[in-house]
């Protein structure tokens, strides 16, 4: 039987400080128990509340309405099924009502045997470049 690389650790990645510090959220996706984890900078956009661990990606459902939920499982799904680069936009709803325009971009790890074990995904607010093309509001 193959030796199967074992899942990685559920800390953060190197430098997610950085990013969410430069304006960027990170989340990681453990693809073999289905744990997130989400950096600070979603937890501030989303403003939930501190202390309460999200561990699910579904966490982000409720923010990502009008089918954009959706529309981002099927990009993480043909990212790991057929090797399409993870790099879409989607439009989220924030707790006060407002929306963003996100940038979705990531990569999936794989184990020795070639199966994705483990997702990286960066997103970062369009919403200000898009205002500046369009002059409108997402």
């Amino acid at each position: 039987m193959p030796e199967l690389n074992p899942p990685p650790s559920e800390t953060p990645p190197p430098g997610a400080g950085d990013l969410s510090a430069a304006g960027q959220g990170i989340l990681g996706l453990d693809l073999w128990n289905g744990c997130a984890w989400f950096s600070d900078w979603f937890a501030q956009r989303l403003q939930w509340p501190a202390g309460v661990e999200r561990k699910r990606l579904d966490a982000l459902r409720v923010h990502l309405p009008g089918g954009a939920w959706e529309y981002l499982l099927a990009a993480i799904r043909n990212h790991l099924e057929r090797q399409v680069p993870l790099d879409l936009e989607v439009c989220a709803q924030l707790p006060d009502g407002r929306f963003e325009w996100w940038r979705v971009q990531g990569v999936a790890e794989h184990n020795a045997g070639g199966q994705p074990v483990y997702l990286s995904v960066n997103v970062c607010d369009l919403s200000a470049e898009r205002r500046d093309a369009s002059g409108e509001e997402p």
